[in-house]
């Protein structure tokens, strides 16, 4: 039970892609050579994930393992908590 990814970022209604605003990762878990990738990918799916998500909507997402939890603010703020697959949805 562990946390990945914390990614904060700004999405406007009319807005295609997010702009990350700040993100902190724990990647001491993977392999020196893995880490980017894993960094990339977190961020890709943080990247597709907050357009589709509704304002002022919670989801959870399940990719590859891991559990990605997201909420979307009503002033274009959202958050996304990415975890592993026994991270609590609390």
């Amino acid at each position: 039970m562990k946390l990945i990814a914390l990614l904060v970022a700004r999405c406007a209604s009319d807005a295609d892609a997010p702009v990350f605003l700040c993100s902190a990762f724990e990647l001491g878990g993977y392999a020196f050579y893995q880490r980017h990738s894993m960094k990339e990918a977190c961020k890709f799916l943080a990247r597709t994930a907050i357009p589709r998500v509704g304002v002022e909507t919670r989801e959870v997402i399940e990719h590859d393992g891991s559990v990605a939890f997201l909420y979307r603010f009503f002033d274009s703020l959202a958050v996304v908590a990415i975890g592993d697959a026994n991270y609590p949805s609390r």
